[in-house]
């Protein structure tokens, strides 16, 4: 049993940073001014610093995926409890993205003046440049609501005793 969770542990963390990686490195070629905005980055390369910040976030969040899912399995049963429940994960973290991303987007071309009194940094930018900052603000929190999503069904099903 500890081998599996120690598996779990690595697994999740190994998701997770390549996750976030992947998340941020296309963020920060999509739009690096929303990093610069939001995290009032002021030097170059700002692009590599976000997929490097991805990692590092990832990372936090998949720790406690694993203590998620290691709870939910321990108590559940079951023998291999990341091959069953991290592809789903991913899963809706990208579902969470792409809809995160596009309810960004949407929100910024309906109306513009409102997004950018809702969300401050972005104030000043126009068209494609604000529909891109829309994008990457919503994409990020797309992608956590998704996998927590994901992580909450995935120890649902964990918990349920198998058939």
């Amino acid at each position: 049993m500890q081998r599996t969770w120690m598996r779990l542990v690595v697994a999740c963390w190994a998701v997770g940073a390549a996750s976030g990686a992947l998340l941020n490195a296309l963020n920060g070629q999509i739009c690096p001014a929303y990093f610069q905005r939001v995290l009032h980055w002021d030097f170059p390369g700002v692009a590599a610093a976000a997929m490097l910040q991805g990692v590092f976030e990832g990372s936090l969040y998949a720790v406690l995926v694993a203590l998620v899912l290691g709870w939910s399995w321990m108590r559940g049963g079951g023998d291999r409890p990341g091959r069953r429940a991290l592809p789903g994960i991913v899963g809706w973290w990208a579902a969470g993205a792409l809809v995160g991303g596009g309810m960004g987007c949407g929100f910024a071309a309906l109306s513009a003046d409102f997004f950018t009194a809702t969300f401050p940094p972005s104030a000043g930018l126009e068209g494609t440049a604000l529909l891109r900052f829309a994008w990457v603000g919503g994409s990020i929190q797309g992608a956590l609501l998704g996998a927590a999503l994901g992580t909450l069904g995935a120890a649902a099903r964990l918990r349920r005793p198998e058939a």
